[in-house]
């Protein structure tokens, strides 16, 4: 059993090391969201904006990416009107 808590240390030591999810990193190429972490090959996978709006994935070395101390805006769900035919409005309000 020691081997097993020695790895459950190098684990939450590793998590400890690694940018969040969702959190603002700087890379080489510019600044992009964590979108996952692999802490036994320490590498970071991120979301990166094009100039054409686009979005590319990357994966950087975690040595190569620096926080940036904020984190990604949420997305913003537009709300929708839906006519509701009236007899399936009176269905609903049975």
């Amino acid at each position: 059993m020691c081997c097993l808590n020695y790895e459950n240390e190098f684990y939450k030591e590793m998590r400890k090391k690694l940018p969040k999810m969702g959190s603002i990193v700087r890379t080489p190429d510019g600044d992009a969201e964590v979108v996952g972490t692999n802490g036994l090959t320490e590498k970071v996978k991120v979301k990166a904006e094009l100039p054409d709006g686009t979005y590319e994935m990357r994966v950087y070395k975690m040595a190569e990416v620096k926080p940036k101390g904020r984190r990604a805006a949420p997305a913003v769900v537009e709300e929708v009107e839906v006519e509701i035919d009236e007899e399936i409005k009176a269905l609903l309000d049975e």
